[in-house]
Order: C-alpha cells, then structure tokens, then sequence
C-alpha cells in the first residue's frame, strides 16, 4: 500500500488530489471531516466520535545484524573497495548499534550513535594514514574517544566502548572464539566493483550470519538470545497493560488506582512496614556507649540502622496516605511482598552485624547487599585498621582472596571480613584452578565466599593473592555490583553503582569479559 496513494484517515484510495479539514464541533466531541476535492467544489462532511486518548502502537524494528551491517557497508565501499579498514568500521558501527537492542543487560545507558559518527570515522582514517606510524592504533583512539566514546557519559559503558573497538579494529579477532571466523571472511574478502560482483558476493557472505550467531558476533554468549526475546517480551507486556489501563492519565504515566480487590495486599504491606519500624525503633543499638568511643566498623553498622530507620518511616509516610477512608497510594503499587521482603531480612543481617560486632565474635562474614551504603563498608573497613594501628589512612588499601569453598579459614588474616552471597555473571569460575572459564549460558551462577582484608599499601592499591599466582592466566578487574532490580527486572550496570572492583585471573580474554559485563554480584535473599 502506497503511503502517497491512500487517506491516513479512511483508507481509501483517492483518485485525485484532496485537502483535509478536521472540525471538533459540539460539547461532546463531535468529528466533522470534511474532505474537498481540489479539482471541483464537491464537500463531503462525515461525523464520528472522539477518543480522549489514542491507544499505543507497538514497533519493533526488522532489521537485525546483517541488515545494520549490509546498511554500513554498502555506504563504506563507494569510498574505497579494496580498503579493509572501512569495512572494520563498518563492523563497528554495526555492533555498537546491535549491543544497545539489549538495553541494561549489556550497557548502564542507551547512546545515539549514528551513520555520522561512521562517516566521521572513515574520514579520520583517510587523514590519519600518511601521518602515523601505527595507523591502528591511532583510528583506536580517535573512535573509542573521540567519535563513538564522546557519546558516552558512563566511564563503565565508556571502557565497554572501548573494548568494542578494539576488538573491531585490531587483528586477529581471538576474543570472539567462533564468531571470529564470519568476520574475518567478510574483513577480508576483497575484489573489485566489475559487473557488481563485489557486493553481490560481499552481501552473499553478510546474509550468513543467523540470529543465532548474532550473540557471538557481538561479544556474547550464545543464550543471551533468549534474554533479548525474554526482554522484548517483557517491554510489550508493559505497553500492552498501558494501553489497556482505563486509569493511566492523557500523560501517560503508569500508576495504578487501588482496586477493592487489592485492598488487603496494601493493608498487609502497611502493617509489615508499621512491624518492620517498631523493631527498628526498639532496639538501643547504642547500648548506651558514646558514638565518640566506638569503632569506625560499629559507628557504620549503627548509622546504616539509622538509615533503614529512616527509610521505613519514609515509605509509611509517603506510601500509605488516608484517601477517601482507604489506605491507598499511587505508587504504593512499587512496593512489592519481594521488596518488603528485602527490607525486613535487612534489618535482620544488621542486627546480628550489630550483635557480632559488640561480642567481638570471629570471623565476621557479610553480605553487601545488606547495607544501604556498601561502599561506606569497605570504607569502614580501612578507617577501622587505621584507628587500631594509629596510622594514616592513605596507607591502608584493600586485598582480595577467593577461597576455595564456603568453609572460613582456620587462621583468617587480621582485619579481615568474608564476603558470602556472591553471585558470577556472564563467566564460570574454576573453583580447581582458580580462574574464570567461558559459560554458554547469561544466568548467574554461585562464587565462592570473598575474603577482604586491610593491609599497608606497597604501590598496588589492590591485587588478589590467589589471581598473581596464576602465570598463565590474564588478570580481570571484576566489577562488584549490589542487586538492585529496575524497573525492566535487570541490573542497572552504570559505573556509579559499582562497589569496587575485584581482580580475577581468567582464561578469557579480558577483552571478552569486559564486552560481556562479567561482574559480581553480592545477593540478599537466599
């Protein structure tokens, strides 16, 4: 159906030139259209009823992988056919674009590269060939800063970036395992434009690639094929309840009104949290001590009870507000049984932390995601073994240690803790040899407890003890992530929600890791 050829209106075809008037006449929202026909003085008026508001239409782009990247290809051959490195760009462009279809599963934000940004690139290679001796390189810099890296706000997604390009632009493709081989055929393959032979063959070699190599082309690993699906449906579902919302406002915004029927869920949620605050405002965490005399790690552990407190207090007040004789709330719909859940075993893990802390019980094991501030923990940590030892600050530094299994050892290190609840993503660890291994599956798998222990600075401001004894293996710094679920059910990869930084030793190329958001994750629930 041409879109030239047809009213948007009716639908039907029009066999002359026409103007359309749209009239809004009476109180109730009468339609008059009214079409004139250009060639004579002939009027049609046609009433119809008025919606207030329209219904959301879904689109969801076609084109995948090959379509992107025959798009950019064909656009990079006209400036040079027998330039591999266009085609390098190419397939930069290209998989920059595709790894954003999986949102917070691979970046922290979403970023609006486009054909410019390809164009821009091919030119600075074109200025930069005659000048450098390592034109490599040098495209590496400029379109992992300068073009495609100058979108990026995020320095976790801007190193991703980064390694995207290196991994596009340097050779051989060793970090994309058996997703090399499709690139370096097309990379590679040259000839000439004679009878359009060229393309037909290029094209022949692109239209290879199947949706489920798509994933390993683009740094994955091959499940996360069906994470892409998984998300895709999710993000429908969402906009089909919109559309369906009787209640949603012209605005748009999603918030629910409380039906009779959820009356109870809300009534339940309002009394856990109203049990939740009179346990927290019960217990005398201060056991009547002076907040000037207690340790760095106990003075932490109460101002995080403070906070929960404080939190609790928040959400009664500013959730569970009297409307019309019901405890009602517009975004009282957020807070689930799960998050409540979260919030009472928070309170719970503080108060043994608490308890452990004032029977100077030994060896201490946490979990970070029982603190509303994890990084202040790790902080605590340092200023706890400075304040024992009566030294500077700036010389103390954290280390890492995977142990082998989930029992503490005998003799722990001094100023020590145990990290328990950890959780590996996008890699396996190799509890034997002590690195991580490749995983063909994007669900998260069990780590072992983590050992963090405060010792005096020699240069290294971190290192792992059990990672610099592996000679043959590669060194990753494995990002530590808190799970706290967004509004999509994934994890929120910005760089300001990492906790630190752990270094592994790894089998895979570091490069893959990073492409892959390899990451820790400290878990609350069992």
């Amino acid at each position: 159906m041409s879109r030239d050829s047809y009213c948007p209106f009716c639908f039907q075809r029009n066999e002359s030139l026409e103007t359309l008037e749209l009239e809004i006449a009476g109180d109730n929202g009468a339609l008059t259209h009214k079409r004139r026909n250009t060639l004579g003085d002939r009027d049609t008026l046609k009433t119809a009823a008025v919606r207030i508001r329209a219904l959301h239409v879904v689109c969801d782009s076609s084109w995948d992988l090959k379509d992107v990247l025959w798009s950019s290809v064909k656009q990079t051959l006209y400036f040079s056919p027998e330039d591999t490195v266009h085609i390098q760009c190419a397939i930069l462009h290209s998989v920059l674009l595709q790894r954003q279809t999986f949102k917070h599963l691979c970046q922290g934000q979403l970023y609006l590269w486009t054909q410019e940004d390809l164009l821009a690139l091919i030119d600075a290679h074109h200025r930069i060939t005659k000048h450098c001796s390592d034109p490599t390189e040098a495209l590496e810099y400029i379109a992992g800063h300068l073009i495609y890296g100058s979108h990026v706000s995020d320095h976790a997604d801007l190193t991703v970036v980064q390694s995207v390009v290196r991994a596009c632009l340097s050779q051989p493709f060793t970090s994309w395992g058996c997703g090399q081989h499709i690139l370096s055929d097309i990379i590679n393959f040259t000839g000439r434009f004679e009878s359009g032979g060229l393309l037909k063959d290029l094209r022949h070699r692109i239209q290879s690639i199947t949706s489920s190599t798509d994933p390993l082309i683009l740094g994955f690993s091959p499940g996360m094929a069906g994470e892409l699906v998984k998300l895709k449906s999710h993000t429908l579902n969402i906009l089909l309840h919109q559309s369906q919302n009787i209640y949603t406002d012209i605005k748009g915004e999603t918030s629910l009104l409380m039906q009779p029927r959820e009356l109870p869920e809300y009534r339940t949620a309002w009394e856990r949290l109203l049990t939740l605050q009179d346990k927290l405002r019960k217990m005398d965490i201060g056991m009547g001590i002076e907040s000037a005399s207690l340790g760095p790690l106990r003075c932490f552990f109460q101002a995080e009870w403070e906070r929960l407190d404080s939190l609790v207090s928040s959400l009664l007040l500013n959730n569970f507000q009297p409307v019309k004789y019901n405890m009602t709330s517009s975004t009282a719909a957020y807070l689930t049984s799960s998050a409540l859940s979260c919030l009472e075993t928070q309170a719970d893990l503080l108060r043994s932390y608490l308890w452990e802390e004032s029977s100077c019980i030994a060896p201490h094991v946490y979990r970070l995601a029982a603190f509303l501030n994890p990084r202040g923990f790790l902080a605590a940590l340092i200023r706890d073994a400075a304040h024992i030892q009566n030294k500077d600050i700036s010389l103390y530094c954290l280390h890492f240690k995977v142990l082998h299994d989930m029992v503490s050892p005998s003799s722990p290190p001094l100023n020590a803790v145990c990290l328990s609840g950890l959780e590996l993503q996008g890699a396996l660890w190799d509890p034997g040899s002590g690195v991580l291994k490749d995983t063909q599956s994007p669900k998260p798998s069990p780590f072992p407890p983590l050992w963090v222990s405060v010792e005096e600075s020699k240069g290294e401001s971190i290192y792992s003890s059990k990672s610099s004894c592996c000679n043959s293996s590669s060194l990753y710094y494995c990002p530590l992530y808190v799970d706290r679920q967004t509004a999509d059910e994934g994890q929120c990869l910005t760089d300001d929600n990492i906790i630190t930084h752990v270094p592994l030793a790894t089998r895979l190329d570091p490069v893959l890791c990073t492409m892959r958001r390899v990451r820790l994750t400290s878990t609350l629930l069992q």
